[in-house]
């Protein structure tokens, strides 16, 4: 251990650190997950939403391994602005120093965050046309619709989405890495407008 590595907790109190510390920190699985959905019509109108949830799961960002801890090779986070410093050292993040000089870089509590999270995952808004109007352009049925999915996102997970996209060769497209955030895309916002038109 050199001054400004991450200090860790003696599990079992023998004054040493070894795999005798090791301990769960997190849990992948969520306590409660699922949708609420429904299609409400009045008159014209009809309007459908979907809204997601996930409760009580953990997620590792490993995404903070080499942000923090490799700053003369890659690209990194702004909090590598309070690393540790022989005037700062009350932070969690390691000394910056040469790659090569070596770095303690276990696994350990400051990856983990709440992953639970509420997501607007699909609204659409649509209106169909009074047969009286569309009957004299021959047709028998005419739908506008506007759409959006992922509309919104509430999470206390401070970097973005905690329920990213899997990507190939991604951490989070092995099903024995779930909760496990590498460098994920998040789902994105999509807007869309359509016409339903039947003759």
């Amino acid at each position: 251990m050199l001054p400004g590595d991450i200090k860790y907790k003696d599990i079992n109190g023998d004054g040493a650190i070894t795999d005798a510390d090791r301990t769960i920190i997190g849990n992948g699985s969520p306590k409660a997950w699922g949708t609420f959905s429904n299609t409400v019509r009045f008159k014209n109108f009809d309007l459908t939403f979907d809204v997601q949830y996930s409760y009580g799961n953990d997620v590792m960002d490993m995404t903070l391994h080499p942000s923090e801890d490799r700053v003369s090779i890659a690209n990194s986070y702004t909090t590598v602005l309070n690393a540790w410093t022989p005037t700062n050292q009350n932070t969690p993040v390691a000394q910056i120093r040469e790659t090569r000089a070596g770095y303690v870089t276990n696994v350990d509590s400051r990856w983990i965050f709440d992953g639970s999270f509420l997501r607007g995952r699909n609204l659409l808004l649509g209106y169909n046309i009074p047969s009286e109007v569309i009957s004299k352009i021959k047709l028998s049925k005419l739908r506008v619709y506007v759409s959006a999915q992922n509309f919104f996102l509430l999470t206390k997970y401070p970097h973005g989405d905690p329920e990213v996209t899997p990507t190939n060769g991604d951490q989070n497209s092995n099903v024995f890495s779930q909760g496990m955030i590498w460098h994920g895309y998040p789902k994105p916002t999509t807007y869309m407008a359509g016409l339903q038109i039947a003759f």
